[in-house]
């Protein structure tokens, strides 16, 4: 399904993070984007599974 870590969704994922957390360090006190970084970092820990899942299937195939 995937191409490893070069894949196009999980790149912009990962820059996508880093300008998350950048953002959550300017936004008032009160307000917090901690909820979207906690998403964003599941959303790429569920890629590298599937990568991961992807190769042994791959594996297994040969």
């Amino acid at each position: 399904m995937t191409s490893g870590p070069e894949h196009p969704v999980r790149v912009r994922l990962e820059e996508v993070l880093a300008d998350v957390w950048m953002l959550n360090g300017e936004i008032i006190e009160p307000l917090s984007l901690e909820p979207a970084i906690r998403n964003i970092e599941e959303t790429i820990e569920v890629y590298k599974r599937i990568e991961a899942d992807d190769a042994y299937s791959t594996e297994g195939d040969q």
